[in-house]
C-alpha cells in the first residue's frame, strides 16, 4: 500500500489540470497514489485524466455523474489505499516537497494530522499566504485547542491544508450534507478533530491555491445558495455534543460569527439585484436558526463600528429597509460612489 493517497476531484479544469498533476509527479517522495475523480466534466478534463492514467500506473481515474465537490471528495476517499490522505483541488498545485514535509512533521511530532501553509495566487501573482500562527511548528494534543484553531480562524478552514491518517477518516456518514457547497471543507474537518489524537501546524507553505474571482465566496453576483448557516449549525452541534468548548470558547465563537454575519450583510449591498430581493435575503438571515438562537441571543458587539453595530441591531429587529440604507450610506462614503 502507498504511504500517501492524493485525492483530486476534477470538474471542467482543462486549463489547469496538467499543472496540478505535474506538481504531484514532481514530488520528492514517490510513495503515493494519485486519485483523479472526474465529476462529470463537459470539457477535455476527462480525457486528460485518462491520458495520465495510461502513462502512470500509480494514477487512478474514476468517472462519475456530476454530484458536486463534497460528494466527490468522499467518493475519492473510499477509493484511497494510502496511510495518509492529502487533498488537492484540480486547479491548484503542491510544492515539490509537500509529501516529504508531511512525512517529516508527522514522525517528528508523532502527529496524525499535519496542517501546512497555503499561498493564494491569481494570474501568476501571489495575493497572500498563511501558515502557522507563530511562524513555527505548533503541536495540538487536545480537542479544545484544535477546535479553537479551526473554528476561530477562517484561514485554517481549507481541507487542502490538512493531511490526515486514513484510519481517522471515512468514519462519519456526511451524505445528508452533500448539498453544502460553501464550507464543505469545515464540515469534513469535524471528523479530523473528532478522531485525531495529535495535530501539528507547520510553517511551511506547501499548497498553492489558484484564486478564482468568480467563485461563490468572492463574486458580486447573487447566488441563491449563499444565504445559509447549515454548516455553522453543524459545527455548533458538534462542539456542544462533544464538550470541546467551554462557555468562554462559545462566546468567542459567537463574536467571531457575529463579525462574519455583519460582513455577509454588507455584501448584500454589492449584489446586482432589486431591493425586494435584498430584503428577502435579509429575511433569510433573520430567520436562520443559527442567527436567532446563537448569534443574536446577547445583542451585537465585538469588532464592529458603531454604524455596523446599529445595522446588526436593525436586522435583529427586522427593520431591514432602514438597515439597508444605514449600510448603504456608509459604503457610498467609503467608495466615493453611489450604490444602486
Amino acid at each position: 500500500m502507498p504511504e500517501f493517497s492524493i485525492l483530486c476531484p476534477v470538474y471542467n479544469v482543462e486549463k489547469y489540470l496538467e499543472d496540478c498533476v505535474r506538481s504531484v509527479l514532481n514530488q520528492t517522495v514517490k510513495d503515493y497514489e494519485l486519485i483523479l475523480v472526474d465529476d462529470g466534466s463537459t470539457d477535455s478534463s476527462a480525457s486528460i485524466c485518462d491520458r495520465y492514467a495510461s502513462e502512470y500506473p500509480f494514477i487512478k481515474v474514476f468517472h462519475k455523474p456530476n454530484e458536486g465537490l463534497f460528494a466527490t471528495r468522499r467518493f475519492a476517499l473510499k477509493k484511497a489505499e494510502g496511510d495518509w490522505i492529502v487533498h488537492l483541488d484540480s486547479d491548484d498545485w503542491l510544492e515539490p516537497n509537500t509529501l516529504e514535509r508531511i512525512r517529516e512533521a508527522s514522525k517528528k511530532y508523532d502527529a496524525d494530522c499535519v496542517i501546512y501553509g497555503l499561498r493564494r495566487v491569481s494570474e501568476g501573482k501571489v495575493i497572500d499566504s498563511t501558515n502557522s500562527p507563530d511562524d513555527s511548528a505548533v503541536v495540538i494534543d487536545d480537542k479544545r485547542s484544535f477546535s479553537r484553531l479551526v473554528f476561530l480562524n477562517g484561514n485554517l478552514n481549507s481541507l487542502c491544508r490538512k493531511a490526515a491518517k486514513r484510519e481517522n477518516l471515512g468514519r462519519v456518514d456526511f451524505s445528508p450534507y452533500f448539498h453544502i457547497s460553501k464550507g464543505e471543507d469545515q464540515v469534513q474537518t469535524l471528523e479530523i478533530i473528532q478522531y485525531s489524537n495529535r495535530a501539528v501546524v507547520i510553517p511551511d507553505i506547501l499548497y498553492n491555491y489558484r484564486f478564482n474571482p468568480r467563485s461563490i465566496t468572492s463574486h458580486k453576483e447573487y447566488h441563491p445558495g449563499i444565504v445559509t448557516y447549515e454548516k455553522e449549525e453543524l459545527v455548533l452541534d458538534f462542539l456542544k455534543n462533544n464538550g470541546f468548548f467551554n462557555d468562554e470558547d462559545f462566546e468567542d465563537f459567537r463574536k467571531y460569527m457575529e463579525y462574519w454575519l455583519n460582513m455577509d450583510i454588507m455584501r448584500v449591498l454589492f449584489f446586482r439585484i432589486p431591493f425586494s430581493q435584498k430584503k428577502k435575503w435579509l429575511d433569510e438571515y433573520s430567520d436562520a436558526k443559527f442567527v436567532r438562537e446563537f448569534i443574536a441571543r446577547k445583542g451585537y458587539h465585538g469588532k464592529l463600528s458603531e454604524t455596523e453595530k446599529a445595522a446588526c441591531l436593525l436586522i435583529k429587529k427586522s427593520y431591514h429597509h432602514l438597515m439597508f440604507f444605514c449600510l448603504k450610506e456608509k459604503m457610498e462614503m467609503l467608495l466615493g460612489k453611489k450604490i444602486i
